[in-house]
Parts: structure tokens; C-alpha cells; sequence
């Protein structure tokens, strides 16, 4: 017999499938994939197949989009439940997107991009967007609903005080995740160098997103937003071909040579990288 769903795994599904609807008109595309949902909870996790934090998408061969995710995410999430919920569905967008427009189906080919769109994409949600499309300013001022798991910070967040509160973190996570990698990688060198390459390629991209977004879409001065910001952080650990990839998604390229273009790219980061992380 199937163990009864209780209220709030049905509650929690509802709303994934309702956000999945208006994700839909939000990004204007219609044709997404069935969405199958599966939900761990935080102290199983370990034991699932991708070990996710919040939420993990997989395409199924049969074309079918699965989501796993954490059915804490409500508590964890607060306010920033739904744009969570736009980041993991604009995977599936742009896999479906890019795979229909260029036959690029391998993962490689678009994890650099989808990281960064669908980065851009929750922060627009947070933001009040009505549309991907939406011609919209916004202010360093204007609260953000988004996830922000930063120590002593008050709400509501503007989105000034959240980019801070990112770039501090950041530079910590880089110090966090190096020693973790100091103190794993004499029983399972593999496992944690690709472990931090993970975290801190992904950091990357998530802050090189938000730089991005404010500087297109805040009223405020340029050297007024970039005085919150730091995009040289990463030098020493991910090199110089990591700012070069920053520099082509912010060009917002949408062609098949800027994928190719930045599957090379990824292959030398994870190259550079190697070579840094077995020399630690």
C-alpha cells in the first residue's frame, strides 16, 4: 500500500504545478514538458540519487521534466519560494529551447548559460516582474523575495543590502569551500575537488547574474552599483577565462556558436581548475 500523502506534501505539489502554469505565461512559452515532482526531505537527502540542498530538474528520456525537491523548501524559502521555483524551471525552458532551436541536447553545452538566465530570471520574479519580456527599472532600494541565507540579516531585504550581503558571503564561501576541499581531498581527492568546482562555479554565475541584472535594470549610476560589487573575486580559483565567459553572457548572445563557444570555455575552466586543485 502507498503511504498517504499528508496536507502539506499536497499543498506543496499544488503550488509547484500552479507556479509551473504561470512560469508558462511568464516566460511565454507554452510548451513546456509534464513536470513530474518528487520530494525529499532534508534529513533523507543524503540518501537520494542526486543528494539535492533545495531542488535538482532531470530530464527523463521520455521527455518528461523531473523535479526533486526538498519539501522543507517552503520554510527555508519564505517569500522566496516562487522564485526559487522560476530558477529550476528555467532549466527546463532552456533545455527544451535550446535543444528545439539547436540541437544542442548535452548539458555541457548549456550549463554556463542556463545558470546565468535562470539566475536572471528568479531575480525578476523577486523584483515584481509581470514578464521576462517586461521593460521594467527597479531600485537598489526595492525589497527582493528571494531566498537569502545570510547571518543577522533584517527583512524585508532591499535589493541593495542582498547584493552586499552576496558579496560577502561569496568571498567567505570561497575561503569555506577551499579548506572543506583541504580536509577532504586525501580520502576522496576526485569527489571533493569536483564537489568545490561545483560550488564555486555556480557561485559564480549566480553573482555574475546579479551584477549583470542590476547593472541593466536599476535606476541608479553604475559606479553607484558597483560599489557593491566585486567581479574579481574569483581570479585566483577559476582564471581568467571565467571573466572572459562573463563578458559573452552578458552580451546576452542567443546562438548556436556562443554555445559552442561557451562549451570551450567550460572545458578550460574545468582544465585550469584541475590543475589549480592538484596543486592544493
Amino acid at each position: 500500500m502507498k503511504n498517504r500523502k499528508s496536507k502539506e506534501d499536497i499543498l506543496l505539489e499544488a503550488r509547484i504545478k500552479s507556479l509551473y502554469n504561470s512560469f508558462q505565461h511568464f516566460i511565454g512559452f507554452t510548451y513546456m514538458p509534464k513536470l513530474e515532482i518528487k520530494l525529499v526531505s532534508l534529513e533523507d537527502r543524503m540518501e537520494s540519487i542526486l543528494r539535492i540542498t533545495f531542488s535538482n530538474i532531470k530530464m527523463l528520456p521520455d521527455g518528461t521534466a523531473l523535479l526533486e525537491t526538498l519539501r522543507e523548501n517552503p520554510k527555508i524559502m519564505g517569500d522566496g519560494l516562487d522564485a526559487h521555483y522560476y530558477h529550476e524551471f528555467t532549466h527546463i525552458y532552456d533545455n527544451v529551447k535550446i535543444k528545439s532551436d539547436f540541437g544542442l541536447d548535452e548539458g555541457s553545452y548549456t550549463k554556463l548559460y542556463t545558470e546565468f538566465h535562470a539566475e536572471q530570471v528568479s531575480l525578476k520574479k523577486a523584483l515584481g516582474f509581470s514578464a521576462e519580456n517586461e521593460n521594467k527599472k527597479v531600485s537598489l532600494s526595492d525589497n527582493i523575495k528571494i531566498i537569502a541565507q545570510f547571518d543577522n540579516v533584517s527583512k524585508p531585504l532591499s535589493f541593495g543590502d542582498y547584493i552586499m550581503h552576496l558579496t560577502n558571503k561569496l568571498k567567505s564561501n570561497i575561503t569555506e569551500c577551499v579548506k572543506m576541499y583541504e580536509e577532504e581531498k586525501n580520502t576522496d581527492k576526485n569527489g571533493a575537488m569536483l564537489g568545490l568546482f561545483r560550488t564555486l562555479l555556480n557561485s559564480s554565475l549566480y553573482y555574475f547574474a546579479t551584477a549583470d541584472f542590476a547593472r541593466k535594470y536599476c535606476v541608479e549610476s553604475i559606479d553607484e552599483i558597483d560599489n557593491l560589487l566585486d567581479i574579481n573575486m574569483y581570479d585566483d580559483y577559476l582564471g581568467k577565462r571565467l571573466q572572459e565567459t562573463y563578458v559573452i553572457l552578458s552580451k546576452g548572445a542567443y546562438t548556436k556558436d556562443s554555445f559552442l563557444l561557451l562549451f570551450d570555455m567550460l572545458n578550460h575552466i574545468m582544465q585550469d581548475f584541475t590543475i589549480y586543485a592538484n596543486k592544493a
